[in-house]
């Protein structure tokens, strides 16, 4: 009858993979739980640190790759051990909000259209472009606060989708972005 127990020991007793979380500069606490058919002691390890219990908690507060393994042990007999990977990952600082319609009629609401950026961005490597459905170029401005009112020349362009793209640099390092979108214009 042992023999038995042994062997229905050894199937996996659960089934866990992976996760994936943002800390952003905070720190994050997760439970992690998982049960066994027989009586046992649950063990985890993670990181050099060893747990215990169906339920534990780890905070994480440094990105990284890490893989949380838990093992039953019965009897003295422990089972596969089921591991996790969990994936920790810094938010990204910079955060920008581009608007995806705007209204330039006169009536002085959302007449003008441009971005809005927060964060380690570079103001003095910065370009904005609005491109008409054919690729040409109806506006540029280098100045991130620049605002685009809706016309080509001094000449209101017709309703429509356009494309915008902006490329700029971040600020203490030799990362660039592109970002691209399109923008609605409605009279």
């Amino acid at each position: 009858m042992k023999l038995l127990r042994y062997i229905a020991f050894l199937m996996p007793f659960a089934a866990i993979s992976q996760q994936t979380l943002e800390i952003c500069g905070d720190t994050k606490t997760f439970n992690y739980s998982i049960s066994s058919d027989i009586a046992s002691t649950i063990e985890w390890y993670c990181d050099g640190s060893y747990y215990y219990g169906e339920e534990i908690a780890i905070t994480w507060d440094t990105p990284g790759i890490y893989e949380i393994t838990a093992t039953a042990v019965a009897d003295g007999c422990p089972s596969t051990p089921q591991t996790y990977t969990v994936v920790v990952t810094e938010c990204d600082q910079l955060v920008y909000w581009v608007p995806n319609t705007f209204t330039p009629n006169g009536d002085e609401f959302n007449t003008l259209w441009g971005p809005v950026f927060n964060g380690p961005y570079d103001a003095e490597d910065f370009r904005l472009v609005v491109l008409n459905r054919w690729g040409n170029l109806i506006w540029e401005s280098w100045n991130v606060e620049g605002r685009w009112d809706g016309t080509y020349n001094g000449v209101p362009v017709h309703d429509g989708v356009y494309t915008w793209m902006i490329d700029f640099g971040m600020l203490d390092t030799d990362e660039r972005r592109l970002l691209h979108g399109h923008v609605t214009l409605l009279r």
